[in-house]
């Protein structure tokens, strides 16, 4: 179990480091982005979004998996090189089509067109994205953490100063945001093609090789496709429906919450991905799954109540007043994102005995929710009911992936407790947002009494227990040690 949550831990530490720059440099962007240019960045994300989606055909989990079962170092090299040439040209295809199809989607969308400069970023942080999704998957196979931290802090500190400087001394708004990421995704590519050219050999029979990791993946990719409509449908509701300022409200919403995933639920995923294929080939070892995610679920409700109580309040400090609504629906996609956590750990199940397809309809049911659900609520109610809809159909995804998973994979995971936290944390955190926010001092003693109590309730549940939260930090102090020493090793080769 430790090895899981200290590659999960290291995996984490960039973007943890990163995400606390970002707050710092939060008031900046609201500052500077009215709601309806954040409405406009997440359509376009959006549509970028979709084009990674479609153009990497859900590789990871084979490709991962063929690396695990590859029987030698040249059998690695030659899946890697393979592999590579195919998303040379993937990307390649995909940054065409997206170049066709943008004028189209700005006018259905947006009301309006991109100038021929914005347009070309978008089209070379797409290629990047793309190509970085296999590059990015063969790190993490080999369990580069160390590696890969200090690249995503390399990546963030050049891609966000230079989205600094284009947003506050060149007032391009909102430009600045896509020139920096496609900056720091250019910067990535190239420091992991580096990193893997002991890989690189002329392909033989590169058709062959990647053919059987298709054919897996074929699946998983309209699962994916899926996915992204269950996960992303909701901005283009608030888009059609109601306005760009809307959109930027919920999406401002949504990258609070998105700090759990970021925080957690990513640096998480990167090591189990991996993790949970040895642990099924190994037998024998569900209990230890078991206690993982009961861990996992208590740790990020954890930090939902921490970002709906001392996060809302900072954020509520330094932001644009414009965007002080976007507090009222943390609890609710705290809660829809507790439920995707819940929901990620028992698909194990579907991925380690390759039962995708029923994996496929179990997310179709919860796109059929999300889509209706929008649709109406969206009209009735108007951003909340975005919300509302994302939970309720997270909900419907937990219950029958907690049904059905245990008929290919039995872990013994106490659904009861992690019910039991996703509604403690859903309360209180309501129950904080109904609260004034007016008096600084009697809005931290609320907030630490809340906190006190989720913690002590925790304990009463044995959702926590003292050793663990002992091996947490020793853990937590040794791989940060750890981490700081390579760093600076690589700094001063001398020391």
């Amino acid at each position: 179990m430790l090895a899981v949550f200290r590659h999960a831990l290291i995996f984490g530490l960039g973007p943890v480091l990163q995400k606390a720059a970002s707050l710092v440099l939060l008031p900046l962007y609201t500052h500077h982005l009215d709601p309806g240019d954040y409405g406009e960045v997440e359509m376009l994300t959006l549509l970028v979004g979709l084009f990674v989606v479609v153009f990497c055909f859900d590789y990871r989990q084979g490709y991962i998996r063929a690396l695990t079962k590859a029987p030698e170092p040249g059998a690695h090299s030659a899946l890697i090189s393979a592999s590579v040439l195919l998303f040379g040209m993937t990307a390649t295809a995909g940054a065409a089509c997206f170049f066709l199809i943008l004028p189209f989607f700005c006018d259905l969308m947006l009301g309006y067109r991109l100038g021929a400069g914005y347009s070309i970023i978008l089209l070379v942080g797409l290629f990047a994205d793309i190509v970085n999704f296999l590059l990015m998957a063969t790190a993490q196979a080999r369990l580069w953490s160390s590696r890969m931290v200090a690249t995503g802090l390399l990546q963030f500190t050049i891609g966000t100063g230079l989205s600094v400087y284009l947003i506050v001394y060149r007032d391009a708004v909102p430009l600045g945001l896509f020139a920096g990421n496609a900056a720091g995704s250019l910067l990535m590519m190239a420091i992991l093609l580096w990193m893997l050219r002991r890989d690189f050999q002329i392909p033989q029979r590169w058709r062959a090789t990647v053919t059987p990791i298709l054919a897996y993946s074929a699946p998983l990719l309209v699962g994916s496709l899926i996915y992204f409509v269950l996960r992303l449908v909701d901005r283009a509701v608030i888009s059609k429906f109601l306005t760009l300022d809307d959109l930027g409200i919920y999406g401002m919403s949504w990258k609070l919450s998105g700090l759990l995933l970021t925080f957690m639920f990513l640096p998480f995923l990167r090591s189990f991905d991996v993790w949970r294929f040895r642990f099924y080939e190994e037998g024998k070892r569900t209990d230890d799954v078991a206690q993982i995610g009961r861990v996992f679920i208590t740790g990020v409700a954890g930090a939902a109540l921490l970002l709906a109580t001392f996060g809302a309040e900072v954020f509520l400090l330094v932001a644009d007043s414009r965007y002080a609504s976007a507090t009222i629906l943390l609890p609710v996609l705290n809660a829809a994102t507790l439920f995707q956590c819940c929901y990620t750990l028992c698909a194990a199940s579907f991925f380690v005995t390759g039962a995708t397809r029923t994996w496929l309809l179990i997310l179709s049911a919860g796109m059929v929710v999300q889509v209706t659900g929008s649709i109406a609520l969206v009209q009735a109610i108007g951003i909340q009911g975005a919300g509302i809809s994302m939970l309720v159909s997270n909900m419907v995804i937990y219950a029958i992936t907690a049904f059905l998973a245990p008929r290919y994979w039995r872990i013994p995971y106490r659904h009861g407790l992690f019910l039991t936290m996703i509604g403690a944390v859903t309360i209180l955190s309501l129950g904080r947002t109904l609260l004034p926010h007016d008096n600084m001092l009697q809005n931290l003693a609320i907030d630490s009494l809340m906190v006190f109590s989720f913690l002590v309730f925790s304990c009463t549940l044995g959702a926590i227990r003292i050793a663990e939260v002992r091996q947490g930090i020793e853990l937590s102090a040794r791989s940060l040690h750890k981490l700081l020493g390579k760093i600076s090793s690589r700094i001063d080769p001398g020391r």
